[in-house]
Order: C-alpha cells, then sequence, then structure tokens
C-alpha cells in the first residue's frame, strides 16, 4: 500500500518575491513492506512527518493559537462521573472517594489536556495504559508524545499488533533500541486484550481522528492550510514586512554633492595630487556621515561652503531626508485571507482567539462569540467521547459502574443565569 500526500507548493508569486522554500518535503506516507518484519512503519517518506508537523504549527502563531484553544475548548470543565436517574432522565453527579482517588493517582485531567494537544495537531494520539503487578487493575495512564510512536510492521499479512516508540526517530534506530508495547484495539474490550496477552503490564491504546484511506497514521485537518499554499503565504507576509522595514532603515539621507564643492570645502584642493585629493575627499565624507549618524550626534548642525562655478551654478553639498513610510496597509488583505483560510481548516471561528492578524475590523460581536463557542463545544461531543471511552472502561475494568462525561460549559446572556447562579462555583 502506498499513499501519496503531494509536496507543499508556495504560489509562484509569493516565492519570486521571498524565495522561501517550503519547510516539508513530503511525498509519501507509509509504504508497508511485508517481508520485513518487525520494521517500523514510516510516518512520513523520511519517517520525521510529526517533526514536519510540529515545526509547522511554531511557524505560525494563528495555527499554534488555534491549535491551543481546540484543545482547551475539548477539556472543557473537566472529566466528572455519575449515574443515571430514572426520575429526572439525566446524568447526575456522583461522589465515590476510591474513584476520586484512582482519578488523581494518574491526574485524569491533566492526560485529557495532553491528549486533546496531540490529538488536534497530530489528528491522532497514544494513551500508554499501565497494569498492576498482577495485572488485575489498570494502575495509571499517560499520553505518549505522537513524535515518538510508530506503528511495527507485521509479518504474513497479519494486523498490527505493536507499536514502537523511541526519542528521535531521526537517528534510524533499530528495533532493539526502541520500547516495544503491544496495540490495544479501540473495537475490543480491555478485558479481553489484556486476559489474551496475561504478561503484557503495559499497552499504547490509539485514539485517531478519521481519515479516510489512512490505514495507520491520520492527517490533521489543519494540514489542508499548508497543502493549499496558505500556510505559506501567512507566513510569507511578515518576512516580506522584516524586509521593507530593514530597507527602509538601511539608507536615510540621501546627499549631493556637486563636482566642484571639494575645491570650496576642502583647503588647497586644486594644488593636490590626484591620489590625496581623493583621500581627502574620503575622510570629508567620513566626518559628514559620522555628524549625520547616531543618537549622540542628534540635533547638531552641520555647515558647509557655497559657491558658484563658472556658469553661475551653486558649487554646493545638499542633504535629503529619504521618505522612511511604508506602504500603508500593504498587504494587509493578503495577511487577512490566509489567516482565514487556517481558521477555516482548524474548524476555529477566529473571533473565539481575539482579533486575528490582518485587515480584520473588530472580533466580533459578544453574541457572535457566545454563538461561535456553544456552536465549537456542541461539535466537541464526538470527539470528545472517544476519549471519554476509554476512561470509562478503564473505570469498569477497575469495578466502577459509573458513567463518565466532560462537563461543557455553555454560555449564556446574564438575563438567563441568576445572581446566586453567577458567582456559584462549579
Amino acid at each position: 500500500m502506498q499513499i501519496v500526500i503531494s509536496t507543499i507548493n508556495l504560489p509562484e508569486v509569493m516565492a519570486a518575491v521571498t524565495g522561501v522554500i517550503s519547510p516539508s518535503k513530503i511525498t509519501e506516507l507509509p509504504k508497508i513492506d511485508e517481508t520485513s518484519e518487525g520494521e517500523p512503519i514510516k510516518w512520513g517518506t523520511s519517517n520525521t512527518l510529526p517533526t514536519d508537523y510540529r515545526n509547522l504549527i511554531e511557524s505560525n502563531p494563528v495555527l499554534s493559537t488555534g491549535i491551543k484553544y481546540l484543545a482547551r475548548t475539548f477539556t472543557n470543565q473537566g472529566i466528572t462521573y455519575g449515574q443515571w436517574d430514572d426520575k429526572t432522565k439525566d446524568l447526575v453527579k456522583s461522589f465515590n472517594p476510591e474513584l476520586r482517588s484512582w482519578l488523581r493517582s494518574f491526574n485524569s485531567n491533566r492526560l485529557m489536556m495532553d491528549f486533546a494537544f496531540e490529538y488536534f495537531s497530530f489528528g491522532q494520539a497514544f494513551i500508554r495504559v499501565i497494569l498492576s503487578s498482577d495485572g488485575k487493575k489498570i494502575a495509571r495512564m499517560f499520553c505518549e508524545q505522537s513524535m515518538y510512536v510508530r506503528y511495527q510492521a507485521p509479518a504474513d499479512g497479519k494486523p498490527v499488533s505493536y507499536v514502537l516508540i523511541h526519542g528521535d526517530w531521526s537517528k534510524t534506530p533499530s528495533v532493539e533500541d526502541c520500547v516495544r508495547l503491544p496495540l490495544l484495539d479501540p473495537y475490543k474490550t480491555l478485558a479481553e486484550q489484556f486476559a489474551a496477552k496475561p504478561q503484557a503490564k503495559e499497552w499504547i491504546y490509539p485514539i485517531t481522528d478519521q481519515s479516510s484511506g489512512y490505514e495507520f497514521y491520520m492527517v490533521p485537518s489543519w494540514y489542508t492550510a499548508s497543502k493549499s499554499g496558505w500556510l505559506n503565504v501567512a507566513n510569507s507576509i511578515p518576512k516580506i514586512k522584516q524586509s521593507e522595514i530593514k530597507n527602509m532603515a538601511a539608507v536615510r539621507k540621501h546627499i549631493e554633492i556637486h563636482n566642484e564643492y571639494w575645491a570650496t570645502a576642502i583647503p588647497d584642493f586644486a594644488g593636490m595630487e590626484p591620489a590625496d585629493q581623493q583621500k581627502a575627499i574620503e575622510k570629508k565624507l567620513a566626518e559628514i556621515t559620522d555628524l549625520l549618524s547616531g543618537e549622540a550626534n542628534a540635533g547638531k548642525s552641520l555647515i558647509t561652503s557655497k559657491g558658484r562655478d563658472s556658469f553661475g551654478g551653486d558649487v554646493s553639498l545638499t542633504i535629503k531626508e529619504l521618505s522612511q513610510k511604508i506602504a500603508e496597509g500593504g498587504m494587509t488583505d493578503d495577511s487577512s485571507e490566509a489567516n482565514d483560510h487556517i481558521l477555516f481548516a482548524l474548524g476555529l471561528d477566529g473571533s473565539l482567539i481575539g482579533k486575528t492578524p490582518g485587515k480584520s475590523v473588530g472580533a466580533g460581536s459578544g453574541s457572535d462569540k457566545r454563538v461561535a463557542q456553544n456552536n465549537l463545544v456542541s461539535g466537541m461531543y464526538s470527539d470528545q467521547q472517544t476519549f471519554v471511552t476509554l476512561i470509562e472502561e478503564a473505570a469498569a475494568f477497575n469495578g466502577f459502574t459509573e458513567v463518565f462525561w466532560i462537563e461543557n460549559a455553555i454560555i449564556q446572556t446574564l438575563n438567563n443565569v441568576t445572581p446566586s447562579q453567577r458567582n456559584a462555583v462549579n
């Protein structure tokens, strides 16, 4: 099987101006060689695609901030538990000291935040599940860094059943250099899988986003902004701005000097040898440049002599100030358009993270933000359930019967919230 992703191309017009080269040269996703039993299945051509993803995220403030906002919204007010109430036909919170202690033992809310960041950054996350020494309880869980995890190629057409973990895949480590853990299947119960390999005490539970056609490593949704070129456009604009500012500041004054000026400014200039004349001119130019430069010379005056040539024209030195103004609003439309495409790829309303850079006018009204946030929270439900399912099944394996869910805050107007509720602490 070979899955191909086209190379990220910067639009020719931007490349011509900036010379920017795409930060990632991705040409294919994993090609499995069934004859190489035990080899890691490459994540990208060079097996470092997650590093390319991370570098792209770090290159753009809208993308990095957007991913963090999605992760925080996913986590919301944290995971909670309770029981179904037949009278109210709703879930009701309960308190179980033993269950609370178990959740706190592996910091379940931090696990959820780590999971959410990995999930929205890489399109998948890998939870390590650690059993007690006797294998009868789940002792703790934590989220691996996705960029360290690779599936291990199966043999003889068998399904993938192990993952390999290593801190630096750019060094092409051998299988012996990696941590090798059995893989849990989300479509099967934990109990039956633990029973099938009673000797295994540590496992990896994968949670992936949807990406049809990719058997192993998913593609994060935001990557479409990079593949289409909009991320590169957004990143090119500040480089162009920096170049404008640098070039603007490099030359601040233009000095025009008449050919015959030196005879009036330098004593005995006419009687000097040509080489001496050149040295005298260079010395005088250095004096003028030093006087016009630096903070210490601010406000000083330059006094020059003035005469007339044989035709009656002025023989003098003229200093002209160069304009330092950058074109007003230059490329703001392009910046705003590129940012909109990045936000669209994230599925995020830009008003939620404040006024986005570019020619945007404000960050939306209060009602716009309220509706956008509530829509985002509602849309998170299916993603949240993939994580909740693991927590609930792990708790059930440990003998707990509670139902789990993530408590989501819904924003309302003040007239719909009583004064006592406004001060309530959940």
